[in-house]
């Protein structure tokens, strides 16, 4: 056992603790947790959007591809950017960012606001 510089002996010795690069959860990790909570991935701490009631709450880009409440099968999609990330063009786009942030992926589950594509297409 170590002493410390006043010659006491510690109450007990704590090893080191290797601490990661980044404490914080990634982006995905965050989405999924909300995904099994019922919200959707674009929610944030200002703007609460629920999960369709009728849409899977499982996260994963391999989940059932015949799930027909997911955003990659929404009329609302759409690349107001161009070559830039599909966004969420509901409510006068107020989901849409420049940044990735805001950027939708198909297989996510739907919001409430979800409207199927006339002829029932994937927009990707």
């Amino acid at each position: 056992m170590s002493t410390d510089e006043c010659g006491t002996l510690p109450l007990f010795e704590v090893p080191p603790v290797a601490v990661p690069a980044s404490t914080r959860l990634s982006r995905a990790d965050r989405q999924a947790a909300g995904i099994a909570y019922g919200l959707h991935p674009l929610s944030s701490s200002r703007t609460v959007i629920p999960l369709h009631p009728l849409a899977e709450r499982v996260a994963g880009a391999h989940g059932r591809q015949d799930e027909p409440y997911r955003c990659g099968l929404c009329w609302w999609l759409g690349r107001p950017y161009g070559d830039r990330g599909p966004k969420c063009l509901v409510n006068d786009r107020a989901r849409v960012t420049p940044g990735p942030a805001s950027d939708v992926q198909p297989w996510w589950p739907a919001c409430p606001s979800w409207t199927p594509i006339p002829g029932g297409g994937d927009q990707r």
